[in-house]
């Protein structure tokens, strides 16, 4: 057989196979997965939060009754000075800075149908909210911030849930209200009432609200 290509043969070869010319990208890496039957959930103690203000942030780990054993978990690999992503609504992701990780401690292994919780405080990145005016005006918009947990060790591509907190700012004190209904926060604009705000708080201080029935 005859290797031999006319130059008009090879034109037409360039001019309507060029894409068979191009050198092909090597396929991609096939992704990592945390190990099946595993969830990761974050809560916070609170959904809004002052700006000055640490988030308290409750991590669970649970694992599927189906799903095989998990060997060597550490309590310092689970909340590390980097653990969790914070991101506003130009959802740019952000760490936020854990406050007093975990020591390093002894592994252990999840079993099947089994979780394991933990409590952890975090600093959020700054994300102010606008302040308001003057009275009369709007109170500051408070922000929406999305806080994510990121696994390592054996649970390094683990993400939990997105959740999602506000961001006030933080310049007026916060009362909250427990109630036989649930939790009540409320944040008071010493701007717009500054003295029913001093008043409130001062009584607050004194404990008289302590058992008040309210109606």
């Amino acid at each position: 057989m005859s290797s031999t290509i006319k130059l008009g043969s090879l034109l037409a070869l360039l001019a309507f196979g060029a894409v068979a010319l191009t050198p092909q990208a090597p396929p991609a890496a096939p992704t990592a997965k945390a190990p099946a039957g595993v969830k990761a959930a974050l809560v916070a103690k609170r959904a809004s939060i002052a700006a000055f203000e640490p988030a308290e942030l409750t991590l669970t780990v649970s694992l599927d009754k189906s799903a095989a054993p998990l060997r060597g978990l550490k309590r310092d690999a689970l909340v590390r000075s980097n653990c969790v992503v914070a991101a506003g609504a130009d959802r740019k992701g952000r760490w936020a800075k854990t406050e007093g990780a975990a020591a390093a401690a002894a592994a252990f292994d999840l079993l099947p149908g089994e979780s394991f919780s933990m409590t952890f405080v975090v600093k959020l990145p700054e994300n102010p909210a606008a302040a308001p005016k003057s009275p009369g005006q709007a109170a500051a918009t408070p922000q929406p911030l999305t806080l994510q947990w990121v696994g390592a060790g054996p649970l390094k591509d683990l993400r939990s849930n997105e959740l999602p907190v506000t961001i006030r700012d933080g310049r007026f004190p916060v009362a909250t209200l427990e109630t036989s209904e649930g939790v009540i926060v409320m944040e008071l604009i010493s701007d717009w009432a500054p003295n029913h705000v001093a008043n409130f708080v001062t009584l607050a201080e004194k404990g008289f609200f302590d058992g008040l029935l309210w109606h």
